[in-house]
């Protein structure tokens, strides 16, 4: 846009019953023109997101996501990325508003123009916010070495079709944006484990978060933890650490791709002594 605008994610209770809607997770992050930067800060905070809060609507009523991005203004140039876990006990309208700064976006959105799709495609309703992956054999890291697998490639794991809803044309979201991975990976044998990420498809920056037993704490690991952004420079291969941990240990590994960051990974253990 050329313009400074305001944008924010309105819900509207859809049902002529009261209607609590339960944000369980959430981080946004800002505007600014560092794209990079703005997408692995929102994945930061996500992964570091614990605490939870709901919003009760009356009948047909509609209020903000968070009522603060109401004030919000977006720079001509600048992105603002934000990803949200929430339920509703009943029928939810949900819109993204952009608008001039002017506008009082809860009256806005009743008669905003749909913006027309672009070539990126990248708009649309997709059912299976989740994606569960594990390996069908355990991996024993003194018998079978170093092994890997992918995540984003479009071959061993496929793009999600779904609808966007503005005009019900059927869209794919390359890069599974919004799809949270949870990662079990079943070990064997003695020793430790050692887990990395290489990004594959250009420069990157993200995070994602660990889980330690049953009863452990996901922690959350910058991807990578030592630099802004990786994956720059073809000609080297960048890697970051996810942790070493005992094959005796249930691991479970939260990922999801973040905004303005390539794909494919790659997902790499190396047997430790």
């Amino acid at each position: 846009m050329k313009e400074d605008k305001k944008i924010a994610v309105v819900i509207q209770n859809m049902s002529d019953k009261s209607n609590v809607v339960k944000v369980t997770k959430e981080a946004v992050a800002g505007p600014s023109e560092d794209y990079l930067y703005v997408g692995k800060v929102t994945m930061q905070r996500y992964f570091n997101s614990h605490e939870t809060r709901e919003i009760e609507l009356a009948p047909y009523s509609k209020t903000f996501l968070r009522v603060e991005d109401d004030e919000r203004i977006v720079p001509s140039g600048g992105l603002v990325y934000g990803l949200f876990d929430f339920y509703a006990q009943e029928p939810l309208k949900v819109s993204v508003v952009i608008a001039p700064t002017d506008k009082n976006l809860l009256r806005y959105v009743n008669y905003a123009p749909i913006l027309e799709k672009d070539q990126h495609r990248l708009r649309g309703t997709y059912e299976g916010k989740e994606r569960y992956l594990t390996n069908r054999r355990a991996y024993n890291p003194e018998e079978m070495g170093k092994a890997y697998f992918y995540i984003g490639d479009n071959k061993t794991d496929l793009y999600k079709y779904g609808k966007d809803n503005t005009d019900n044309s059927v869209t794919q979201n390359f890069g599974n944006y919004g799809i949270v991975y949870n990662f079990e990976p079943k070990l064997e044998g003695k020793g430790k484990t050692s887990f990395y990420l290489k990004p594959l498809g250009g420069v990157y920056a993200g995070a994602m978060a660990v889980k330690v037993g049953e009863n452990g704490e996901y922690k959350m690991i910058s991807t990578p933890d030592d630099l802004p952004f990786f994956g720059h420079e073809k000609d080297i291969n960048y890697y970051a650490y996810l942790g070493t941990y005992n094959n005796s240990d249930k691991l479970s590994f939260l990922y999801t791709p973040p905004g303005a960051s390539n794909l494919p990974v790659q997902i790499i253990l190396i047997p430790e002594k």
